[in-house]
Parts: structure tokens; sequence; C-alpha cells
């Protein structure tokens, strides 16, 4: 898993043990680059952030965390993620907001919110109209967060394929 920290304090966050295996896999031959397994998390709660981390190390993804999403979203471009993950209430910008403007710049990418509220009327619009894949309600158990994910990363690959077909 290849893990990439806006700030140097979640750096410090993640475990030895999930920054080893980051090292083993992305400098000793892990072969990723058939499909891409690169998820975008955006969160302005790093022990949010560090917890999605410990959860999908186990499952081989590079992760791109950020704080903030409008850092987020000036590395869109470049890193080009097929899953992007989002908390709905974060400092400057709203995930629906977000996750919006993720889909005019990358199309492509399957796009999660998260939300903690009960109030997921503003999260129902986008998610009737397609710009949201699902939602994952906190708290969360780690096999329905893994499985979520999972199946981002199907849909991902089922809508690129039939990109390639047409």
């Amino acid at each position: 898993m290849l893990i990439t920290v806006e700030k140097y304090s979640i750096n410090r966050m993640i475990s030895f043990e999930s920054r080893r295996s980051c090292f083993i896999r992305t400098f000793l031959g892990d072969d990723m680059s058939r499909d891409n397994r690169t998820i975008m998390i955006v969160d302005d709660d790093k022990k949010m952030l560090n917890a999605c981390i410990r959860l999908l190390s186990k499952d081989r993804y590079h992760c791109r965390i950020f704080t903030s999403p409008v850092k987020a979203l000036d590395k869109l471009f470049e890193i080009k993620p097929a899953v992007v993950l989002s908390d709905q209430y974060m400092h400057r910008m709203f995930g629906t907001v977000f996750l919006a403007r993720v889909k005019k710049i990358q199309p492509e990418s399957v796009t999660i919110i998260m939300t903690g509220h009960r109030d997921t009327a503003p999260i129902l619009t986008d998610l009737a109209n397609g710009d949201i894949f699902t939602v994952i309600k906190k708290p969360w158990t780690a096999r329905n967060f893994r499985s979520i994910i999972q199946g981002a990363f199907e849909h991902y690959q089922v809508l690129t394929a039939s990109n390639v077909k047409n």
C-alpha cells in the first residue's frame, strides 16, 4: 500500500507495521499496475484517516489521504484515483460539494461519502443523481467498510472496462 500523507502529524499516527508493509509492496515488487488501486480519502478528522488506513492496508490499496478538500482537489488530476472517499462535514467545504467537483474533473472516479449525522437530506439528492456511489454511515464496522470499498473498486473496473470497449 502506498500511503501519501499531507501533514507530518498524521504520518506519526500511522503504525510502523503499516509503513513497513507500504515499503515492501511499493519497492520490492508488488505489481498493482494492471489496475488502478488508488483511493483518495478526505477527512479533517485525523483519527478517522488513521482508521481508514489501518483497514485498507490489509487490502493492498494505494491510499492518498488529505485533511483538506481544497488540497485534495489540487492533486486530483495528478493522482487519478479510482475511488474517492470523503467525509460530509469538513471545514471549508461540504463533502457533497467536494465530490461534485471531483466528478467534474475526474468523472470515472467512484465517489463515496461518509457521515455521522442523522440529517442525510443533502446527500440523498446526489445519491439519486448518481453523483455519489454510496454512503457510509458512522460508526461503521470494519467488515462493512471494507466491503463497501471493495464494491466501489469493482464498480470502477466495470465502468472503465465498458469505456474501453466503447
